[in-house]
Protein backbone atom coordinates (compact mmCIF):
# COMPACT_ATOMS: atom_id res chain seq x y z
CA UNK A 1 0.00 0.00 0.00
CA UNK A 2 1.00 3.66 -0.56
CA UNK A 3 1.84 6.24 1.72
CA UNK A 4 -1.05 8.43 0.54
CA UNK A 5 -3.67 5.07 0.99
CA UNK A 6 -2.31 4.52 4.30
CA UNK A 7 -3.09 7.98 5.72
CA UNK A 8 -6.22 8.11 4.01
CA UNK A 9 -7.50 4.89 6.67
CA UNK A 10 -6.31 6.54 9.21
CA UNK A 11 -7.52 9.59 8.45
CA UNK A 12 -11.38 7.81 8.02
CA UNK A 13 -10.31 5.98 11.91
CA UNK A 14 -9.11 10.19 13.17
CA UNK A 15 -11.98 11.53 11.77
CA UNK A 16 -14.65 8.82 13.17
CA UNK A 17 -13.14 9.16 16.30
CA UNK A 18 -13.50 12.60 16.63
CA UNK A 19 -17.35 12.24 15.61
CA UNK A 20 -17.44 10.27 18.77
CA UNK A 21 -15.73 12.72 20.44
CA UNK A 22 -17.70 15.39 20.04
CA UNK A 23 -21.41 13.36 19.84
CA UNK A 24 -20.63 10.88 22.94
CA UNK A 25 -21.35 14.37 25.89
CA UNK A 26 -24.27 15.39 23.95
CA UNK A 27 -25.85 11.65 24.06
CA UNK A 28 -24.71 11.04 27.37
CA UNK A 29 -26.83 14.16 28.69
CA UNK A 30 -30.00 13.42 26.17
CA UNK A 31 -29.73 9.61 28.43
CA UNK A 32 -29.01 11.66 30.96
CA UNK A 33 -32.18 13.78 30.97
CA UNK A 34 -34.52 11.13 30.26
CA UNK A 35 -36.27 8.61 31.79
CA UNK A 36 -34.94 9.06 35.52
CA UNK A 37 -38.42 10.97 36.04
CA UNK A 38 -41.34 9.37 34.71
CA UNK A 39 -44.48 12.30 34.92
CA UNK A 40 -42.78 13.75 37.51
CA UNK A 41 -41.94 11.27 39.96
CA UNK A 42 -38.58 10.17 40.19
CA UNK A 43 -38.42 6.25 38.82
CA UNK A 44 -34.89 4.64 40.84
CA UNK A 45 -35.53 1.33 39.04
CA UNK A 46 -35.45 3.23 35.94
CA UNK A 47 -32.62 5.23 37.00
CA UNK A 48 -30.75 2.05 37.57
CA UNK A 49 -31.57 0.76 34.10
CA UNK A 50 -30.08 4.42 32.97
CA UNK A 51 -26.93 4.14 35.04
CA UNK A 52 -26.20 1.38 33.49
CA UNK A 53 -26.60 2.34 30.18
CA UNK A 54 -24.48 4.90 31.15
CA UNK A 55 -21.65 3.10 32.65
CA UNK A 56 -21.51 0.66 29.24
CA UNK A 57 -21.74 3.47 26.86
CA UNK A 58 -19.12 5.80 28.86
CA UNK A 59 -16.79 2.89 28.84
CA UNK A 60 -17.24 2.44 25.22
CA UNK A 61 -17.09 6.23 24.90
CA UNK A 62 -12.94 6.22 26.92
CA UNK A 63 -12.37 3.18 24.16
CA UNK A 64 -12.60 5.96 21.30
CA UNK A 65 -10.88 8.87 22.94
CA UNK A 66 -7.81 5.97 23.47
CA UNK A 67 -8.52 5.21 19.54
CA UNK A 68 -7.94 9.07 18.85
CA UNK A 69 -5.04 9.64 19.86
CA UNK A 70 -3.46 6.68 19.02
CA UNK A 71 -4.71 7.29 15.25
CA UNK A 72 -3.50 11.08 16.23
CA UNK A 73 0.05 9.70 16.83
CA UNK A 74 0.14 7.11 13.93
CA UNK A 75 0.34 10.09 11.74
CA UNK A 76 3.64 10.95 13.24
CA UNK A 77 4.67 7.32 13.20
CA UNK A 78 3.45 6.81 9.18
CA UNK A 79 5.44 10.07 8.48
CA UNK A 80 8.67 8.85 10.30
CA UNK A 81 8.10 5.38 8.47
CA UNK A 82 7.52 6.19 4.84
CA UNK A 83 9.14 9.55 4.79
CA UNK A 84 11.98 9.42 7.35
CA UNK A 85 10.65 12.88 9.57
CA UNK A 86 8.40 14.29 10.91
CA UNK A 87 6.52 16.86 8.44
CA UNK A 88 7.36 20.80 9.48
CA UNK A 89 4.69 22.78 10.84
CA UNK A 90 3.88 26.22 11.52
CA UNK A 91 3.98 27.52 14.40
CA UNK A 92 0.16 28.18 15.04
CA UNK A 93 -0.42 24.25 13.97
CA UNK A 94 2.03 23.17 17.05
CA UNK A 95 0.16 25.39 19.17
CA UNK A 96 -3.07 23.53 17.88
CA UNK A 97 -1.72 20.54 18.06
CA UNK A 98 -1.05 20.77 21.48
CA UNK A 99 -3.92 22.71 22.54
CA UNK A 100 -6.54 19.57 20.70
CA UNK A 101 -3.96 16.83 22.75
CA UNK A 102 -4.46 18.69 25.89
CA UNK A 103 -8.56 18.68 25.17
CA UNK A 104 -8.49 15.16 24.90
CA UNK A 105 -6.80 14.11 27.59
CA UNK A 106 -8.74 15.83 29.95
CA UNK A 107 -11.67 14.24 28.03
CA UNK A 108 -9.80 11.01 29.35
CA UNK A 109 -9.18 11.61 32.39
CA UNK A 110 -12.38 13.34 33.40
CA UNK A 111 -14.53 10.49 32.10
CA UNK A 112 -12.06 8.04 33.63
CA UNK A 113 -13.08 9.71 37.04
CA UNK A 114 -16.83 9.28 36.40
CA UNK A 115 -16.70 5.64 35.40
CA UNK A 116 -14.37 4.77 38.22
CA UNK A 117 -15.66 7.68 40.97
CA UNK A 118 -19.28 8.42 40.32
CA UNK A 119 -21.18 6.10 38.33
CA UNK A 120 -20.43 3.38 40.75
CA UNK A 121 -21.11 5.91 44.02
CA UNK A 122 -24.75 6.73 42.00
CA UNK A 123 -25.40 3.35 41.17
CA UNK A 124 -25.15 2.69 44.93
CA UNK A 125 -27.51 5.18 45.41
CA UNK A 126 -30.12 3.25 43.30
CA UNK A 127 -29.11 -0.30 45.24
CA UNK A 128 -29.16 -0.99 48.74
CA UNK A 129 -24.96 -1.30 48.35
CA UNK A 130 -24.13 2.13 49.90
CA UNK A 131 -24.72 3.10 53.55
CA UNK A 132 -23.98 6.19 53.32
CA UNK A 133 -27.00 6.86 51.01
CA UNK A 134 -29.71 6.99 53.94
CA UNK A 135 -33.03 6.34 52.81
CA UNK A 136 -36.79 7.83 51.01
CA UNK A 137 -35.51 11.40 50.57
CA UNK A 138 -32.41 11.62 51.41
CA UNK A 139 -31.30 8.72 49.34
CA UNK A 140 -33.14 10.33 45.87
CA UNK A 141 -31.62 13.57 47.39
CA UNK A 142 -28.22 12.20 47.53
CA UNK A 143 -28.28 10.61 43.96
CA UNK A 144 -29.74 13.76 42.30
CA UNK A 145 -27.11 16.16 43.64
CA UNK A 146 -24.65 13.87 42.62
CA UNK A 147 -26.27 13.28 38.92
CA UNK A 148 -26.36 16.97 39.19
CA UNK A 149 -22.45 17.11 39.15
CA UNK A 150 -21.81 14.50 36.81
CA UNK A 151 -23.94 16.33 34.14
CA UNK A 152 -21.83 19.26 35.01
CA UNK A 153 -18.91 17.72 34.25
CA UNK A 154 -20.45 16.35 31.09
CA UNK A 155 -20.90 19.74 30.08
CA UNK A 156 -16.71 20.43 30.33
CA UNK A 157 -16.92 17.20 28.31
CA UNK A 158 -18.52 18.88 25.22
CA UNK A 159 -16.43 22.04 25.78
CA UNK A 160 -13.15 20.18 25.09
CA UNK A 161 -15.06 18.07 22.76
CA UNK A 162 -15.43 21.69 20.73
CA UNK A 163 -11.65 22.43 21.72
CA UNK A 164 -10.21 19.89 20.27
CA UNK A 165 -12.06 20.18 16.91
CA UNK A 166 -11.53 23.61 17.06
CA UNK A 167 -7.83 22.65 17.29
CA UNK A 168 -8.26 20.37 14.61
CA UNK A 169 -9.79 22.88 11.98
CA UNK A 170 -6.45 24.86 13.14
CA UNK A 171 -4.21 22.12 12.46
CA UNK A 172 -6.13 21.04 9.22
CA UNK A 173 -5.35 24.36 7.67
CA UNK A 174 -1.92 25.51 9.10
CA UNK A 175 0.27 22.84 8.62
Amino acid sequence: MDFNTILSINQTIHNAGAALFSAGPFYFLLLLSKGRVIGGDFSPKRALVIEDLFGALLSVWIVFIVLQGLSGAAFGLLSIVYEGSIPEVSAIAMTALIIKVLAAAGAFFISVYLKIKVAPVLRAFLTETNPNAGSGEGKISGYLALSKHRGNLIWVLMFLGAIALTGAAFLRWNL
